[in-house]
């Protein structure tokens, strides 16, 4: 996943329109740049820590974050 994370990051231009499987209260079809802002995945640029985070046991909801 990080990885996949990572090439999207370098590899995409800004302006693609990115569509999830899953939206959470969001249009799907928003910006590379946008989604970069504000989805925390696409803000951790360092793998161990990016584990770490995904694999935190204090979840109590699969969309919440803390």
């Amino acid at each position: 996943m990080f990885q996949s994370i990572q090439l999207l990051k370098k590899d995409l231009n800004k302006s693609v329109k990115i569509f999830p499987g899953h939206s959470y209260g969001s249009a799907p079809g928003i910006e590379l740049e946008s989604v970069l802002k504000t989805n925390i995945y696409m803000q951790i640029d360092n793998e161990e820590t990016f584990v770490k985070f995904r694999m935190r046991t204090n979840q109590k909801d699969f969309i919440e974050f803390h």
